[in-house]
């Protein structure tokens, strides 16, 4: 079935389809959300802003110089230091189990530290049904949806 495969994360199209028509249709159109990096085309799908997509954001750390730097700390604060290392020039890469279980163990004190660097990213999509600390606002069998835009 096609879906978000990358390696052996497998979720139904239906559900990553549902949750960004969720988002385009439910979210301020002025705020961000931190998505899977693995997901390709969030912000195409969602018409919101995605915190790092493998499609855009790789292109914009290879094409423009200046954005390299910004882009590998976006992906690093939610891929971990193991994710895929781009130089400067480089056209592609893939981000590995290691990179997806980095993401997946998220916690409360590291969306902290993310939102104090990008406090437009309100909400945060995951594969993760249990992310403590903060509020779910929609679920399907596959993600859920947190506002994390109250650190308290």
């Amino acid at each position: 079935e096609p879906g978000v495969h990358n390696r052996t994360i497998q979720i139904p199209t239906k559900d990553y389809i549902d949750a960004a028509d969720w988002i385009k249709f439910n979210l301020p159109i002025d705020q961000g959300v931190i998505q899977p990096p693995y997901f390709p085309l969030f912000t195409l799908y969602s018409q919101r802003i995605g915190f790092w997509d493998s499609k855009v954001d790789q292109h914009k750390m290879y094409m423009i110089k200046t954005y390299y730097g910004a882009g590998s700390h976006r992906l690093r604060s939610v891929a971990g230091p193991s994710a895929m290392t781009l130089e400067a020039g480089a056209s592609n890469g893939k981000l590995g189990p290691g990179s997806r279980k980095y993401f997946l163990g998220i916690e409360k004190k590291d969306i902290i530290k993310i939102r104090q660097k990008y406090p437009k990213y309100s909400y945060f999509l995951t594969e993760n049904h249990n992310l403590l600390g903060y509020s779910k606002i929609y679920s399907n069998p596959s993600l859920s949806l947190y506002d994390i835009s109250d650190p308290s």
